[in-house]
């Protein structure tokens, strides 16, 4: 159950807001975070990693996950940037500028915008972390068919990170949702 990791998460939390709090108060006091050893997932627990956040804006950093996908530490979020063509020209800026991640949604309406900039960069498919999340969740107990449509609106055939982006009403729907999650990961779908 998702709640029987909060005495555990708790702490870690803790530690990692207190590890920020330099940070937070002075970008140029920090040099390297170091994120926590923690073991709270089941399927995937964590490898007790620390990460290294660059201060000097190199978007080329990454953190391995703990199945092995290197993840861009810095990325490129589309939230609340209209899809007007103002998200298309900005995720293709983004990717001539170095960024290699790029983290959208399907509550942001915008997610066609952000794949046929990447269709359009020259920047191959494999080199770019595309995050993007199930925003409704009214639709958590058929996440692989939003999977499928939001596939198909971004033009590509995987999706790096995708996450549910809210708790939802229940935990049986997000119970549902994660079943779909991890077989779509299990078919190679989702990274």
């Amino acid at each position: 159950m998702w709640h029987a990791n909060w005495p555990r998460a708790v702490p870690v939390a803790r530690d990692l807001l207190q590890q920020l709090t330099p940070w937070l108060s002075s970008p140029a006091a920090l040099s390297k975070l170091q994120l926590p050893r923690t073991n709270i997932g089941t399927r995937f627990p964590t490898q007790g990693r620390s990460i290294s956040v660059p201060t000097n804006g190199d978007r080329g950093s990454s953190v391995t996950l703990s199945n092995g996908f290197a993840m861009p530490v810095l990325g490129f979020g589309v939230w609340q940037i209209p899809a007007d063509g103002t998200t298309y020209r900005s995720v293709l800026a983004a990717l001539e500028e170095g960024y290699r991640h790029i983290d959208t949604a399907q509550g942001y309406g915008n997610e066609q915008e952000v794949g046929r900039a990447m269709a359009d960069s020259r920047v191959p498919r494999g080199e770019i972390c595309l995050v993007t999340k199930l925003s409704n969740p009214g639709e958590y107990r058929s996440a692989r068919q939003r999977f499928e449509q939001q596939l198909q609106t971004l033009g590509v055939d995987y999706i790096d990170v995708y996450m549910l982006h809210s708790p939802g009403s229940s935990m049986e729907e997000r119970q549902a949702a994660w079943r779909q999650m991890e077989e779509l990961y299990d078919e190679g779908r989702i990274k």
